[in-house]
């Protein structure tokens, strides 16, 4: 049997397909019904995403093991981002409009470091820089530790809307594209 000889039934148990005159009922009760509501959905996910938090317990869960980071690629984006943006953001379409490179620093640098980079380009208006944290390869125990601490890190920022890791030609796996909340004045 293949896959075109299964039927309906058994691909959706419970379903009742709509049928010729149900269909067109149900797409003009459907179209009805979906200008109602709208301000109320946008004003509930406007305030999800102005008050979304990330618990610090669970940040650890969202990243690949410490020693997979190196070469893991990296992702995040906030309830209430647009996909469309996201995508421009993670294929590097956004430009990059600051940068900051954490080689070489201790994780408490690259803490006071990055709140200090964060806080001026948000000062600045900016809404996407680059932040490169390097894989890992030139620690001796070859753990990504800059870029696990970053990724945390990042998340808990009410500043950081999103993140990506960037394409090869700005730092590929090690680095990340961050679009950050545009500071209202």
């Amino acid at each position: 049997m293949s896959d075109d000889d299964v039927s309906f039934d058994e691909l959706f148990p419970g379903v009742t397909p709509l049928t010729g005159a149900n269909k067109a009922s149900q797409r003009v009760s459907l179209a009805a019904g979906s200008n109602t509501g709208d301000q109320a959905r946008f004003q509930i996910r406007r305030e999800g995403a102005e008050t979304f938090q990330v618990p610090p317990d669970d940040s650890q869960s969202m990243l690949p093991a410490e020693a997979e980071m190196g070469l893991s690629c990296l992702s995040y984006r906030m309830p209430g981002i647009q996909l469309k943006r996201f995508k421009r953001l993670k294929t590097g379409k956004l430009p990059v409009q600051d940068r900051l490179d954490l080689h070489g620093m201790t994780v408490p640098q690259a803490t006071r470091t990055l709140d200090a980079f964060i806080a001026s380009a948000q000062d600045q208006g900016l809404s996407q820089v680059l932040i490169i944290h390097g894989k890992g390869h030139h620690n001796p125990s070859n753990e990504a530790v800059l870029k696990t601490h970053t990724a945390n890190y990042l998340l808990q920022l009410p500043a950081v809307l999103a993140y990506h890791s960037a394409l090869q030609k700005d730092g590929g796996l090690g680095a990340l594209y961050v679009l950050l909340r545009k500071v209202v004045a």
